[in-house]
């Protein structure tokens, strides 16, 4: 097998003028509404805009249960020239999918026991696609690959990543959207023998690609790698934002639309200072503060605590275009990474995906975070936003009300988060690693 890039001939090369082909395995993917598909499916539109021939390895739709917009997804995927290889997907017991325990009571009893015996051996709940992604991969041959790029987590395309590289003599590159074995959200540290499975697998690989600064600085420190882990953010679609309708919601609107980890993500600082902003403006202020995401019970009781539940509405789970729509209409809409003043380097490396969301709707951002996040670099390169540490609820209070008045930061430079322009730079670091074979 032979390919040129930009004009690279490897030795032996006797096929010029091909685009270079990308072996992508992505467990996240549209149609599943996670925001990790989100990051997977721009990476694979914009690297395809860049000459890329892209093929996305991931589960079919309904692995996950029943999904919406699948159809119009394949026609989007086949205008954009992007290749799918749908799996199935083994040990599907370990996912947390939704059932009615009334109707399928045994298969909901089996399913918790399952997650519960996989999280006490540390065995990923995607554990039972690898072997249904090495199947559909059987088939492919080196003239079918440059380079394969793997996206976690879950970590086991990452160990796929260096079989299949091995199999095709071709690089591999891991892309960290979270830390494997050093994550902060870590119920407990990582057994040795699952570091040293992490260590030999970025030591094979050609590259690694961290999702921020601090995250990609960790790796570095944590496996004294050779050569830094480049950083490719996440970013936002000026294209699919243009689409998104702003909704009406006839009112000032604080809004948060994702998931909490309960103590150290938790939306209690947030409260309190909607509670201050409440008794300054008294009852015939018009705001309420909107929530998207499955964890209703725990806002509801969060704002029963603190008295606020007239100024609480809850949506629940939505459509990603229906959180977008929320987010674009809002007056402020909020991201949490830590509630703690100070973080570890991995938790200042927390950076959420729907950050960019705000910013590509132009929407004013209130992020709390520890001091020295990551996104406080975000925010300086942006604009239209403030970082508060979860401890200082008075200032975060200060700031919704002046939001609510209308006084909000200038917008700057969010162009650069754009994913026309981190698609660049992740097809510059792909086109890297195959010259340099």
């Amino acid at each position: 097998m032979s390919f040129v890039v930009d004009g690279i001939t490897p030795k032996g090369n006797k096929e010029r003028g091909r685009k270079p082909r990308l072996l992508f395995l992505s467990y996240a993917f549209p149609p599943i509404n996670a925001i990790a598909s989100v990051r997977a499916y721009n990476m694979a539109k914009w690297l395809t805009r860049t000459g890329w021939e892209v093929t996305i390895v991931t589960p079919y739709e309904l692995v996950r249960g029943p999904v919406a917009g699948a159809m119009d997804l394949h026609v989007e995927l086949s205008r954009e020239g992007i290749r799918c290889m749908r799996t199935e997907h083994h040990w599907r017991s370990l996912l947390h999918i939704q059932l009615d325990r009334r109707k399928h009571f045994a298969a909901w009893i089996a399913g918790g026991v399952s997650r519960r015996a996989a999280a006490f051996l540390g065995i990923e709940r995607e554990a039972g696609w690898v072997r249904d992604a090495a199947k559909a991969c059987a088939g492919l041959t080196p003239a079918d690959v440059d380079v394969i790029l793997a996206s976690g987590p879950p970590f086991v395309a990452f160990e796929l990543a260096r079989h299949l590289a091995e199999r095709l003599d071709r690089p591999f590159v891991l892309d960290y959207r979270d830390l494997w074995t050093g994550n902060p959200h870590a119920a407990r540290s990582a057994p040795e023998a699952l570091v040293e499975r992490e260590s030999e697998v970025l030591a094979a690989s050609a590259a690694t690609i961290g999702v921020s600064p601090s995250l990609s600085q960790s790796l570095h420190q944590q496996f004294k790698l050779a050569n830094p882990p480049y950083v490719i953010t996440n970013g936002f679609d000026p294209e699919e934002l243009a689409r998104v309708p702003r909704r009406a919601f006839g009112h000032r609107a604080v809004v948060y639309a994702g998931v909490f980890y309960p103590p150290k993500r938790g939306i209690e600082p947030l409260m309190a200072a909607l509670q201050r902003v409440d008794r300054l403006n008294g009852a015939t202020n018009q705001w309420a503060f909107h929530y998207y995401g499955y964890q209703g019970d725990y806002v509801s009781s969060a704002a029963r605590a603190a008295n606020m539940e007239h100024r609480v509405v809850i949506h629940g789970s939505v459509p990603r275009l229906e959180a977008l729509s929320a987010v674009k209409g809002a007056t402020i809409a909020v991201v949490i990474s830590s509630v703690y003043e100070r973080g570890s380097l991995q938790d200042r490396g927390i950076v959420t995906g729907k950050v960019f969301d705000a910013i590509g709707v132009g929407t004013p951002l209130l992020v709390i975070a520890p001091e020295g996040s990551d996104l406080e670099g975000v925010l300086a390169v942006t604009g239209r936003g403030r970082c508060f540490a979860g401890t200082q609820v008075d200032r975060i209070a200060e700031f919704l009300q002046d939001a609510m008045n209308g006084r909000i930061p200038q917008a700057l430079r969010p162009e650069l988060y754009s994913w026309n322009t981190i698609g660049a730079q992740l097809d510059g670091v792909l086109r890297t690693v195959v010259a340099g074979r």
